[in-house]
Protein backbone atom coordinates (compact mmCIF):
# COMPACT_ATOMS: atom_id res chain seq x y z
CA UNK A 1 0.00 0.00 0.00
CA UNK A 2 2.85 2.37 0.88
CA UNK A 3 4.44 1.59 -2.47
CA UNK A 4 1.24 2.54 -4.33
CA UNK A 5 0.96 5.86 -2.46
CA UNK A 6 4.61 6.67 -3.10
CA UNK A 7 4.31 5.85 -6.83
CA UNK A 8 1.18 7.99 -7.16
CA UNK A 9 2.86 10.93 -5.40
CA UNK A 10 5.90 10.60 -7.66
CA UNK A 11 3.71 10.48 -10.78
CA UNK A 12 1.76 13.60 -9.73
CA UNK A 13 5.00 15.48 -8.99
CA UNK A 14 6.48 14.51 -12.36
CA UNK A 15 3.28 15.48 -14.18
CA UNK A 16 3.34 18.90 -12.50
CA UNK A 17 6.72 19.69 -14.03
CA UNK A 18 5.55 18.69 -17.48
CA UNK A 19 2.54 21.01 -17.53
CA UNK A 20 4.13 24.07 -15.91
CA UNK A 21 5.92 26.27 -18.47
CA UNK A 22 9.50 27.12 -17.65
CA UNK A 23 11.08 30.53 -17.54
CA UNK A 24 12.38 30.29 -21.09
CA UNK A 25 8.90 29.55 -22.45
CA UNK A 26 7.45 32.54 -20.61
CA UNK A 27 10.27 34.79 -21.80
CA UNK A 28 9.73 33.74 -25.42
CA UNK A 29 6.00 34.34 -25.12
CA UNK A 30 6.37 37.84 -23.69
CA UNK A 31 9.07 38.65 -26.24
CA UNK A 32 6.82 37.53 -29.10
CA UNK A 33 3.98 39.65 -27.78
CA UNK A 34 6.04 42.83 -27.59
CA UNK A 35 7.93 42.43 -30.85
CA UNK A 36 6.80 44.69 -33.65
CA UNK A 37 6.92 43.19 -37.09
CA UNK A 38 7.86 45.25 -40.11
CA UNK A 39 5.61 44.94 -43.13
CA UNK A 40 7.43 44.52 -46.39
CA UNK A 41 6.28 46.98 -49.01
CA UNK A 42 5.31 45.42 -52.28
CA UNK A 43 5.14 46.94 -55.70
CA UNK A 44 1.75 47.63 -57.20
CA UNK A 45 1.41 45.78 -60.45
CA UNK A 46 -0.57 47.23 -63.29
CA UNK A 47 -3.20 45.14 -64.99
CA UNK A 48 -1.74 43.02 -67.74
CA UNK A 49 -3.62 43.26 -70.99
CA UNK A 50 -3.77 40.16 -73.14
CA UNK A 51 -4.99 40.24 -76.69
CA UNK A 52 -5.71 43.95 -76.37
CA UNK A 53 -8.44 43.64 -73.69
CA UNK A 54 -7.84 44.91 -70.15
CA UNK A 55 -10.91 43.02 -68.88
CA UNK A 56 -10.72 39.42 -70.12
CA UNK A 57 -8.40 37.01 -71.88
CA UNK A 58 -10.62 37.02 -74.96
CA UNK A 59 -11.88 40.40 -76.23
CA UNK A 60 -14.84 38.65 -77.87
CA UNK A 61 -16.22 38.03 -74.35
CA UNK A 62 -16.29 41.75 -73.47
CA UNK A 63 -19.58 43.65 -73.61
CA UNK A 64 -19.55 47.33 -74.55
CA UNK A 65 -22.67 49.48 -74.75
CA UNK A 66 -22.25 52.89 -76.42
CA UNK A 67 -18.50 52.59 -75.85
CA UNK A 68 -18.86 51.87 -72.12
CA UNK A 69 -17.68 48.58 -70.65
CA UNK A 70 -20.62 46.58 -69.25
CA UNK A 71 -18.93 43.27 -68.37
CA UNK A 72 -17.33 40.08 -69.69
CA UNK A 73 -18.52 36.50 -69.96
CA UNK A 74 -17.88 33.63 -72.40
CA UNK A 75 -21.59 32.66 -72.43
CA UNK A 76 -23.55 34.59 -75.09
CA UNK A 77 -26.74 34.49 -72.98
CA UNK A 78 -24.93 36.15 -70.08
CA UNK A 79 -23.43 38.77 -72.42
CA UNK A 80 -26.95 39.52 -73.68
CA UNK A 81 -28.14 39.83 -70.07
CA UNK A 82 -25.25 42.17 -69.25
CA UNK A 83 -26.15 44.34 -72.24
CA UNK A 84 -29.85 44.37 -71.24
CA UNK A 85 -29.14 45.20 -67.56
CA UNK A 86 -26.71 47.96 -68.52
CA UNK A 87 -29.34 49.56 -70.73
CA UNK A 88 -32.02 49.27 -68.03
CA UNK A 89 -29.76 50.94 -65.44
CA UNK A 90 -28.50 53.72 -67.71
CA UNK A 91 -30.07 57.14 -67.91
CA UNK A 92 -30.52 57.23 -71.68
CA UNK A 93 -32.00 53.70 -71.84
CA UNK A 94 -29.78 52.73 -74.81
Amino acid sequence: MKLLVAATALAVAAAGFVFVPGRSAQAETSKDQTTTHKVKKTKVHKRVTRNGSPYSTNPAHDVYVNGNYAGSDPDPRIRWSLRKEYCEDSIDGC
